[in-house]
């Protein structure tokens, strides 16, 4: 559908070169077929011609630093400095943990939660920031919270074992098996799951479990 939908863009672009909503789409629909190099041309056309967005920008940024175009994260900088939605905020965070691996990222995700209390995303990010930053304060009950507000399934298998993984550095073999168990009730073939459940059973000196998984 999208390569469908890129084509007609195409011709309407053909007729009308200074659409910028044209450009826009098209850009989107290269982003989300994983031409990230078109997709950054089409937004960047679609902003030069006046359409300045805080989306714009965004999607600009990431599709840029997908490239290795490190020009990417001020793209999502700027963005904040418009009119922006918390997925604006959340996925900035989500970029510099990427590409910088600081604990600045936080305060990304921290404005994306006073922004949209209830998406429970912007919880298991930050909390897997935490993790990944090795500042534990917080990092479950984000992780918890996260799950409280009910992500959709499977996804939800992906922070159960984030938060298993967690719980496994806390010293939490038990809670942390049972995160991989149902992580891997909802996605059976996630690596990070299969390998923590193994690292719990080792934990907890289930040798046998350990050996077969």
């Amino acid at each position: 559908p999208d390569a469908v939908l890129i084509r007609r863009l195409d011709r309407v672009l053909e007729r009308s070169p200074r659409l910028a909503d044209a450009w826009a789409w098209r850009g989107l629909f290269k982003r989300r077929a994983l031409d990230y190099e078109g997709a950054a041309r089409d937004l960047g056309r679609a902003w030069s011609l006046g359409l300045k967005s805080s989306l714009i920008l965004t999607c600009r940024g990431e599709a840029r630093l997908q490239t290795g175009d490190s020009g990417g994260m001020k793209d999502l900088e700027d963005a904040l400095r418009l009119p922006a939605a918390a997925w604006n905020h959340a996925w900035c965070g989500r970029a510099k943990m990427a590409h910088e691996r600081g604990p600045g990222a936080l305060s990304y995700f921290d404005r994306a939660i006073a922004l949209d209390p209830e998406n429970g995303w912007y919880y298991a990010w930050r909390a897997e920031a935490k993790r990944i930053l090795r500042l534990p304060r917080g990092m479950l009950r984000d992780f918890d919270r996260a799950l409280e507000l009910g992500l959709i399934e499977p996804n939800d298998g992906y922070v159960r074992a984030w938060r298993g993984v967690a719980c496994l550095q806390a010293g939490r073999a038990r809670a942390a098996l049972a995160d991989f168990d149902g992580a891997l009730r909802r996605i059976p073939d996630y690596p990070l799951a299969l390998h923590g459940k193994a690292s719990a059973y080792r934990a907890l000196g289930r040798w046998g479990e350990w050996l077969r998984d």
